[in-house]
């Protein structure tokens, strides 16, 4: 194998190893993400636990809360995307969440077979290289 097939491998090698590392970063948003709705729905299925009035423990985010009290515990509002909040009651909320968990599961699949295949061409051309540099020790 001449140098210009060689790099042009290399090149390859290098393209489909920066995809797989961007394949596995988003492969573990997914898991994040499906992590997050789990825990919601967890907390919706306690919210409807609770006596109206409940004290709480509400999150500002950076790990500050605040205290407050739960004054409806039958319903949440729901972002469904495009900075859209609805108001749901608790059941209609959990099966929202549901969906979207079935939603990331069918993306992670479709996401893992991509992974596989990307995987699959780059041993191939890692093959192909290990190969070469064999040959040309040979050759030496």
């Amino acid at each position: 194998m001449d140098t210009d097939a060689q790099r042009k491998l290399m090149y390859e090698f290098e393209q489909y190893s920066r995809e797989l590392q961007t394949l596995n970063e988003e492969k573990n948003r997914f898991s994040m993400k499906r992590l997050e709705i789990e825990g919601a729905k967890a907390a919706l299925t306690e919210l409807s636990k609770t006596e109206k009035n409940a004290e709480a423990m509400i999150p500002l985010g950076a790990g500050v809360f605040i205290k407050g009290a739960i004054s409806d515990t039958k319903s949440a509002v729901v972002s469904v995307g495009a900075e859209i909040a609805v108001q749901k009651n608790i059941p209609d909320a959990k099966t929202f969440l549901k969906e979207q968990i079935a939603n990331i599961d069918k993306a992670a699949v479709n996401l893992d077979q991509r992974i596989a295949m990307v995987d699959k061409e780059a041993r191939r051309i890692s093959q192909e290289l290990e190969k070469a540099s064999s040959q040309a020790r040979r050759e030496q």
